[in-house]
């Protein structure tokens, strides 16, 4: 960026050297009469998920912070709805629109309160927690206007369900970022609304296309604005084109971390959930599994297709293009090593799919997977 008139820089102490002013991790260059700032800190982000299981309870939030307060930063955390929260907002809509009496929409936004409350009270001291309630009760009273709007009218739309079904990765992005900061923690949360833009792609397909030059510039422009070497981010939500809140669909949450891994350039993408990482088959059908610690995309992605469900591939997508690898890690297990998914070319000899035995004798020279998933 190039700005006139001004040396000056937002942050630090700089010196001159060799014409370079140079100002926590930033420098300032005189070319040709102009300033032109210029980025010298090479440190390059990690972006860590963490799904519904991974803060389904009070002491899961407490694990979470736990291991991100041993990370090295700059670090950004993308986060899913607590656990459940998603599936009891779709249950909302559906129960307005059809006026179900025996599953009241009423007295769901209630139950979803009281989740809410009650890690506020568990998590956070007083003044975090009455701004959270505050922010929770606020945002509960727009879902009640919709809901009651929806059954009045028997009838919802995309835009609808999206509003509501987003909201609770907001809940637990705030409940995640307070508890941090009350922990001592120095660390910026960004509602992804205001960063990700994607448009809905055309026909009956739920995948949505994201606009990359202009989620590229909102997320500079973001990053600009708030200073930081910590984001607390929700995942699963962003905008279109008419700033209209959408839904990244089934497994969002992953997506807009893979989508955040190519924006950020960033070291390595981690997918915190509740298993050890990527197996040869369902270990709870398949006794012999074998856990996979290094993966390329494409074996990745044949394992999904015949039935693997850690990674989903279109996952895998934006950071696969950006050359950035993922690391399925257990929120339960923080020390296990966990699956690395990278670019490694299949057949290569770094690959330990290529040099594992399978119990079953699957390995063969040829291309594509190793092995198989159990499909029920």
């Amino acid at each position: 960026r190039v700005r006139k008139g001004s040396r000056r820089v937002s942050r630090g102490i700089g010196v001159f050297r060799s014409g370079v002013k140079v100002c926590g991790g930033r420098a300032v260059m005189s070319v040709s009469g102009e300033d032109r700032e210029v980025d010298t800190d090479d440190r390059k982000w990690t972006v860590l998920k963490f799904g519904g299981t991974s803060l389904g309870l009070a002491e899961r939030f407490e694990q979470v912070a736990a291991i991100l307060e041993k990370q090295s930063t700059p670090i950004m955390v993308v986060v899913s709805a607590v656990g459940g929260v998603t599936t009891a907002l779709g249950k909302l809509v559906d129960a307005a629109q059809t006026r179900d009496n025996k599953d009241h929409y009423l007295e769901g936004i209630e139950e979803i309160r009281e989740i809410h409350e009650e890690l506020a009270h568990l998590l956070l001291p007083e003044d975090a927690r009455d701004t959270f309630l505050t922010s929770l009760a606020s945002s509960l009273r727009d879902v009640r206007d919709l809901l009651r709007a929806a059954w009045i009218a028997r009838s919802t739309s995309e835009r609808f369900q999206d509003f509501v079904l987003g909201q609770g990765e907001l809940w637990a992005a705030q409940l995640l970022w307070s508890l941090l900061r009350s922990r001592g923690r120095n660390c910026s949360w960004m509602d992804t609304r205001d960063v990700l833009v994607a448009r809905r792609s055309h026909g009956s397909s739920p995948q949505k296309i994201v606009d990359w030059d202009l989620s590229q510039k909102l997320l500079d422009e973001w990053r600009k604005s708030n200073p930081t070497e910590i984001i607390i981010a929700t995942g699963f939500i962003a905008r279109d084109s008419e700033s209209v809140p959408i839904t990244f669909g089934r497994n969002g949450s992953d997506f807009s971390a893979s989508v955040f891994g190519r924006l950020l350039n960033a070291k390595e993408v981690q997918i915190w959930t509740d298993v050890d990482g990527i197996y040869t088959a369902d270990p709870r059908v398949v006794q012999e599994a074998v856990l996979l610690e290094e993966l390329s995309y494409q074996e990745a992605a044949e394992l999904a297709y015949f039935g693997a469900s850690v990674l989903h591939p279109d996952t895998m997508a934006p950071t696969m293009e950006a050359n950035v690898p993922i690391s399925i890690k257990n929120t339960f297990k923080p020390l296990a090593r966990g699956t690395v998914v990278t670019n490694t070319s299949l057949g290569s000899s770094t690959s330990s799919v290529k040099k594992r035995v399978m119990p079953w004798g699957a390995i063969n020279d040829s291309k594509g997977v190793r092995g198989f998933s159990t499909v029920k």
